[in-house]
């Protein structure tokens, strides 16, 4: 009840938040919350394993997350959790009363980052240096559709050995997270062109129409494997006007 699931740059999902029982919101009196039991325990799912191994338990946190809780997809791949209404007083089981730090009012103004596994897989973990020969982070370039462009990458430790390899790219449009709904989420994994594992460069091709991403900022993510890099901002541009309602 009331959880969040995370879309990860690689596909999977991290499940966090919520409640083991009960209802969203809060009593007809305006008392306390409807719902007891914390999940304290995040969850990794992953949708390209057999059936009956697709969920991991992970870490626990020490504060309850439920109803007006977030969480939200940072660039650097971890995940910004905060919020909780009506937190006051929890039901906790047995098992689960020795890590709960509740909070000191109704309202939670705590926050925590989630550090997906694959963030600490800095051996593997690719570096995004330019795109299309650019290498400032503080502009952002913009793409039409169907429009191809330049990214190189290294490592993201400077003592790694060898090359690092990268087998595909992704956008992750930013979260907009309310209610256990995020109404922006989404991940579109980019064609790629033509590769060089070796000089570490990538000729990708943007989204081929806003119907399959919508113009905004997305962030831009390469992966080696599962592992995922430090994400980019990019932002696609409607310029044929394809979206564009007309009168």
């Amino acid at each position: 009840v009331m959880g969040d699931a995370t879309l990860l740059p690689n596909g999977d999902v991290i499940l966090l938040n919520g409640a083991q029982e009960g209802i969203a919101g809060d009593a007809a009196v305006g008392g306390g919350a409807r719902a007891n039991y914390p999940a304290l325990w995040a969850q990794l799912y992953q949708p390209d394993l057999p059936r009956g191994r697709r969920y991991t338990v992970l870490a626990a946190s020490t504060i309850g997350r439920m109803y007006h809780s977030t969480a939200a997809l940072t660039t650097n791949g971890t995940i910004l959790v905060a919020g909780c209404d009506r937190c006051g007083q929890l039901g906790m089981t047995v098992d689960e009363t020795p890590f709960l730090d509740p909070p000191p009012s109704k309202a939670e103004y705590r926050s925590e980052i989630f550090y997906p596994p694959y963030y600490y897989d800095m051996v593997n973990k690719p570096r995004i240096l330019t795109i299309n020969g650019d290498t400032s982070t503080s502009s952002i370039p913009q793409f039409g559709y169907d429009e191809p462009f330049l990214v190189s990458w290294g490592a993201e430790l400077a003592n790694a050995a060898g090359v690092m390899p990268m087998t595909s790219v992704s956008i992750v449009a930013a979260s907009s997270t309310t209610h256990s709904f995020n109404t922006n989420q989404r991940v579109v994994f980019l064609p790629i062109v033509t590769i060089d594992n070796v000089s570490g460069v990538v000729r990708l091709l943007t989204p081929p129409t806003p119907y399959v991403a919508a113009p905004q900022f997305y962030m831009l993510f390469l992966m080696n494997g599962k592992t995922y890099s430090t994400a980019r901002w990019i932002q696609l541009i409607d310029k044929a006007g394809v979206a564009t309602p007309k009168k």
